[in-house]
């Protein structure tokens, strides 16, 4: 009755030290809590110890406690709705009246629990472990519980020395966290890749050398190289297989250990458990437009075969994933961070999410400059054309022209390229470059010259194109003058104007005879004048006749009215059935030589 009395104020005690208002500084140890009635919704306590905890009427909705302790807890009434117990223990657990609903047992322990009253929709039961589970629903869940025994079987560990060469002793104790595990009957097993090479029972250890149990276990094998050896320890009474967390090197007749000083080996997860994998988050750097390849990384302490999985694509370019190899192609000219997130799948359960971030670094993008049709002009002609090009990175641009394979001028004003032949019947290759400053692109294209069509338009009537220039003598065609030593002659001249360039009179060029007023003669001035595109006007001529003798011109002519008349009353002296200057100065020359 003492002892029932003392156990009862212990667990007053504890109770009255953890509860609603103080359990976070408790955390994770809430053995014998009491949070009666506790909001501690959509929170994350996985690994938590709530074992003999009480939960009656507590909101839980949303929280996760995923490999946790609630063995004896008490949860009447309680709300788990959308809870996750993945891999908890709640062996003896009291959830009578609880709602289950959208609740996650996978791979949970409620041996022996009481869901008396409980209520279940969408409930998931996915191996978990309902060995006499009372209250037990019909529906209203998914998934398939283990109905019978959870636990596994005594391991059938065997090895016959005979069949190996070398031998290395190990006296070694088992531990869980700071506390020496092994007991009677208990089983130590040595293995070389997944072959038992060794397996020893648990001995009782003398009190004056520390007391509890040991494992004095031989370890064979073939080799002579160093290798490594694993081990598992089994529990006699938890039949519960444990992986070991220490390998140790064999080495050929070694001794490792001794009671006194014993190899100490921890144990990590119970083999008949699935543990989550863990996916590995990680940073690659890459330059735009590149692609980059790269293996997920993940483990499993199970060993289990994986499956990759994508939870979010990237943002800024195209994903693919083949087995673990991601493969990652930035968008077009795209550079700055981008991201996607992955899991894998052990075939039970699926692992974190890890991010894996890529950083892009920007390169300097070429500039593109659209191709130019090949054409043709006449000669004469100017070829104009408005340069098109692109730059991703929006740097300034400058242009550049070559051409071969003819005579022109070309130019380039910002982006307006001008091309002007020298010459007709000629093709010209020209060639235009685009440079941002880092990288240029060029394209070619062909100008053909064609001879210059001519079609005369002659507005003014002067028997010329009007592109030719026109002559104006200044005085008359012929002049008659008397000798007159002495004197010089002075010309009156002649204009010259171009529809296209106005007056030209100042390019007048004058040539043929000097006249000499002394010496009677018939003396030729020729006149001429060219344009700015050596256009070449019609060649005037003044005829200057000098004369020795006295004229008698009454009727105010200019000519000598005596030999005048008989020039034409002999008729056309040069028999070109015309009258006119060409035959006065015939009749002029046949006086002055006295014919």
């Amino acid at each position: 009755m003492k002892r029932l009395f003392l156990i009862s104020c212990i667990l007053s005690f504890v109770y009255t030290q953890c509860d609603q208002t103080n359990w976070q500084q408790y955390s994770p140890n809430l053995e014998y809590c009491d949070l009666e009635d506790v909001n501690i919704a959509w929170t994350d306590l996985s690994g938590f110890n709530l074992s003999w905890a009480n939960l009656t009427g507590a909101n839980l909705t949303g929280s996760v406690f995923s490999y946790a302790n609630l063995n004896n807890a008490i949860l009447m009434d309680a709300d788990l709705t959308w809870t996750t117990f993945f891999q908890a223990t709640l062996i003896n657990a009291n959830l009578s009246g609880a709602g289950l609903g959208a609740a996650d047992f996978t791979s949970a322990n409620l041996s022996g629990a009481n869901l008396y009253g409980a209520t279940f929709f969408d409930t998931n039961f996915s191996n978990t472990c309902i060995e006499n589970t009372y209250g037990f629903p019909t529906s209203g869940y998914t998934g398939e519980p283990v109905v019978g025994s959870c636990a596994v079987s005594a391991p059938d560990w065997f090895v016959n020395p005979g069949n190996f060469e070398h031998v290395m002793s190990i006296t070694a104790r088992v531990f869980s966290g700071l506390y020496d595990i092994g007991t009677e009957s208990d089983l130590l097993g040595a293995f070389y890749n997944g072959e038992c090479v060794g397996v020893a029972e648990a001995a009782e250890v003398p009190p004056f050398l520390g007391g509890g149990h040991a494992f004095l276990i031989q370890a064979f094998s073939n080799m002579l190289s160093e290798h490594m050896i694993s081990f598992q320890f089994y529990s006699v009474a938890e039949n519960i297989i444990y992986d070991i967390n220490e390998v140790l090197s064999f080495t050929p007749d070694g001794i490792l250990g001794d009671l006194m000083d014993p190899v100490t080996l921890q144990t990590i997860n119970t083999s008949n458990e699935n543990t989550s994998p863990v996916a590995e988050s990680a940073t690659y750097t890459l330059s735009e437009d590149t692609t980059i390849s790269f293996d997920l990384s993940a483990s499993d302490i199970d060993g289990d075969i994986l499956s990759y999985l994508i939870d979010s694509e990237p943002s800024h370019g195209s994903l693919m994933l083949s087995g673990i190899t991601a493969t990652y192609v930035p968008n077009i000219n795209y550079f700055g961070e981008d991201s996607f997130v992955f899991y894998v799948n052990d075939g039970q359960t699926s692992s974190n999410l890890a991010t894996i971030n890529l950083f892009v670094s920007g390169v300097n993008d070429a500039p593109y400059l659209y191709a130019i049709d090949n054409t043709s002009i006449g000669y004469g002609e100017v070829f104009s054309y408005n340069l098109q090009a692109e730059d991703a990175d929006g740097d300034n641009l400058i242009y550049t022209a070559t051409t071969s394979d003819g005579n022109a001028i070309v130019n380039i004003d910002e982006n307006i390229l001008t091309v002007i032949p020298q010459e007709s019947n000629i093709t010209l290759e020209i060639t235009i470059t685009v440079s941002d400053g880092n990288t240029t692109h060029s394209t070619s294209f062909l100008l053909t010259v064609l001879q210059q069509e001519t079609t005369c338009v002659d507005s003014n009537n002067d028997g010329w194109c009007d592109r030719f220039p026109t002559l104006t003598l200044n005085g008359e065609t012929v002049l008659l003058l008397n000798v007159a030593p002495g004197e010089e002659y002075t010309d009156m001249g002649a204009g010259c104007s171009d529809i296209e360039e106005g007056d030209l009179s100042a390019l007048v060029e004058v040539s043929g005879d000097i006249v000499n007023l002394a010496v009677p003669a018939v003396y030729q001035i020729y006149f001429n004048c060219s344009d700015a595109d050596t256009n070449a006007a019609q060649t005037l001529i003044r005829t200057v006749v000098v004369l020795d003798i006295a004229l008698s011109d009454d009727n105010g002519d200019g000519f000598d009215d005596i030999s005048f008349m008989a020039g034409a009353q002999s008729g056309d002296a040069n028999l070109d059935g015309l009258l006119n200057v060409v035959d006065i100065v015939m009749l002029v020359s046949t006086i002055l030589n006295r014919e």
